[in-house]
């Protein structure tokens, strides 16, 4: 997740930038987890969960990568930098998941 403050090198707050996301990432999982909803609904809520799981997770090696950055550990920074995409990846492709079940049990998005 390039933000303007990598760009700019201020990686203290990329890092902030990062938590603050993860935070949102928490609330959500945390509020959806305790929403029940019907049977048809069941399979659309583990995707979205699934993303906002990976999303967080994406989110916490952000953190990881931007204190490798603060050190100058270039070589952690690439490691890290490959978890994080293989994370927001997931994230994404689960998004996209739950809304192809939505769109196939309501026709809408």
């Amino acid at each position: 997740m390039t933000c303007p403050a990598e760009i700019k090198s201020d990686y203290p707050t990329m890092y902030r930038i990062a938590e603050e996301q993860m935070g949102l990432y928490e609330i959500r999982i945390q509020v959806l987890s305790s929403m029940p909803v019907s049977v048809n609904f069941q399979e659309i809520k583990k995707e979205t969960l699934l993303a906002d799981e990976y999303g967080r997770t994406a989110c916490e090696y952000e953190m990881k990568r931007a204190q490798a950055l603060m050190e100058d550990n270039l070589t952690a920074e690439e490691e890290l930098w490959e978890i994080e995409n293989n994370a927001m990846d997931e994230s994404l492709k689960h998004l996209a998941l739950a809304k192809i079940l939505y769109k196939s049990e309501y026709g809408i998005i």
